[in-house]
């Protein structure tokens, strides 16, 4: 199911097996690497795998589409109180607080103010 913005033109969508293919292709950009996981990380189809798919039982994760087109990736997930205090947060037992990565992979659509409205988005999507 998707879900869309106010204004419609930034939309989710679940991430389904089969969009593998555009996360390989993402993270095998040498300009998008070099915001997310390193130039010297590129993804094959194993590590993709692995690191979106194997073990995410707690991660939310969804493709970002734009105008209709496949254009990135976001995810969310629960912070553990144990997994705060390594990075030196505090968390009160009664809170809940959530971690958030997302990128575009389609290098084309950056610098068009999409990632400010797909975070709007998901503030809007939390309330």
């Amino acid at each position: 199911m998707n879900s869309a913005s106010e204004d419609s033109s930034v939309v989710i969508r679940k991430l389904r097996p089969e969009d593998a293919v555009l996360l390989e292709k993402w993270l095998s950009d040498q300009e998008v690497l070099q915001y997310y996981e390193g130039r010297d990380r590129p993804h094959d189809a194993e590590l993709v795998q692995r690191h979106f798919y194997e073990n995410k039982d707690e991660v939310y994760a969804y493709i970002i589409q734009y105008e209709k087109v496949d254009i990135g990736y976001i995810q969310y997930y629960e912070i553990k109180s144990e997994e705060a205090e390594e990075v030196g947060l505090s968390i009160h037992p009664v809170e809940l607080v959530y971690g958030m990565d997302q990128f575009i992979g389609e290098v084309s659509f950056w610098n068009r103010g999409i990632g400010t409205k797909l975070l709007q988005f998901m503030i809007r999507l939390s309330d």
